[in-house]
């Protein structure tokens, strides 16, 4: 099927890369990593996405940053 991926590991087949790689993540943990870090030099210290550059890993990580508070209205006194 177009689209479809399948574990190299137990030969489920998935609809999508998505579905694969929730299944590897959650039943081939280590094997996983192992793919996901390969040739990364750079990995997100919060949810340890993988990046080829640091300039990726920058843009990546402002998506964890907590969004900026708009300041409280002043009351008159």
């Amino acid at each position: 099927r177009p689209g479809s991926r399948r574990c190299g590991r137990c030969l489920i087949t998935f609809p999508d890369a998505a579905f694969a790689a929730r299944h590897a993540k959650r039943q081939h943990p280590r094997d996983f990593a192992a793919a996901a870090l390969r040739g990364a030099l750079f990995v997100c210290f919060v949810c340890a996405r993988p990046f080829a550059s640091s300039p990726a890993l920058l843009r990546h990580q402002r998506g964890h940053a907590p969004s900026p508070k708009k300041p409280a209205p002043k009351t008159a006194p």
